[in-house]
């Protein structure tokens, strides 16, 4: 389940002292995700661990915390020293799909996560509104987890968030602006737009199939474009603003959907360009009228 680089980094540190990984990092394994980086908690002290490794990065809030990261084998790790044992470490967390650990040998499950993982269902830890008084992320951060594995929100979990869309707004302007992109680059943003409907956070979005989109990250644009072509033409301009993107992307969304509509042969070879990526993306989910598109797009180069 572990890459063999991963558990190599956690086995040198246990020689040390109790060394756990959790959470994300095993929750995205489960779910048939490639995982983003490895999040790890240990029983070491956080001085003994700067000496442990030297490339070990931290912040003046971070040294208080116990918590830095560093690049190993191309992976990047983020370590929490602590000092209670993994269990209450777990219990803290935010969801129950979150409160997984492997000690390098064994999953360790206390709290059901497996099952969470298994149904796609995100619920909370413990008292939703009890963790955001000082993790408010939380909120974006259920949004964001069920875009990534293509999960729904417990129902009682989605009715306080609709009636607490306040904690929404409670967080920094960049954390907003960082998880509206995460959304954006994951595998189910549909399921994060359908959800953010469901809150009453965005309007007219209708669900889509939740079959997996694949977006090259920086065609934000694009992205924007299918969402609305699909779901509600308003949809991008509304996204940009919720999340405090750039307006321009808002802007780019709507060319490119007027490229439908556009005279194909009189279009200058740059936008001739975004037609052929344009259509690329917007017929992904219809393969067989991608196979068409390619062969008249062959048929017509070839003359």
């Amino acid at each position: 389940m572990i890459e063999t680089p991963i558990l190599d980094v956690l086995r040198s540190l246990q020689v040390h002292g109790e060394t756990h990984i959790i959470g994300g990092y095993l929750r995205d394994k489960l779910a048939g995700v490639k995982p983003k980086d490895v999040d790890m908690v240990t029983r070491i002290p956080f001085a003994t661990l700067k000496e442990l490794i030297p490339n070990l990065h931290t912040t003046e809030q971070g040294e208080k915390l116990g918590v830095g990261r560093f690049q190993r084998h191309s992976y990047t790790f983020e370590i929490t020293s602590i000092s209670h044992d993994i269990k209450s470490e777990l219990s803290t967390k935010d969801f129950v799909l979150n409160t997984l650990a492997h000690d390098g040998e064994n999953l360790i499950d206390f709290f059901g996560a497996q099952e969470q993982i298994e149904k796609r269902v995100i619920s909370p830890q413990d008292i939703f509104l009890q963790h955001t008084e000082h993790h408010p992320q939380a909120y974006l951060r259920a949004i964001r987890i069920a875009s990534k594995i293509n999960a729904t929100l417990d129902p009682e979990l989605l009715q306080v968030m609709k009636q607490q869309k306040n904690i929404f707004f409670s967080n920094h302007e960049n954390r907003i602006r960082q998880e509206g992109y995460e959304i954006l680059h994951s595998a189910y943003p549909q399921v994060g737009v359908h959800i953010l409907y469901e809150l009453g956070l965005l309007y007219h979005a209708h669900p889509l199939e939740r079959t997996p989109l694949s977006f090259d990250p920086q065609d934000v644009p694009y992205i924007l474009a299918f969402l609305s072509l699909t779901s509600n033409r308003a949809l991008a301009k509304n996204y940009v603003r919720l999340f405090k993107l750039k307006p321009a992307l808002a802007d780019d969304a709507l060319a490119i959907m007027k490229l439908d509509k556009a005279k194909k042969d009189t279009l200058p070879q740059r936008e001739f360009n975004k037609y052929i990526k344009w259509m690329r993306y917007r017929l992904q989910l219809e393969p067989e009228k991608l196979q068409a598109f390619f062969a008249e797009l062959k048929e017509r180069f070839s003359k």
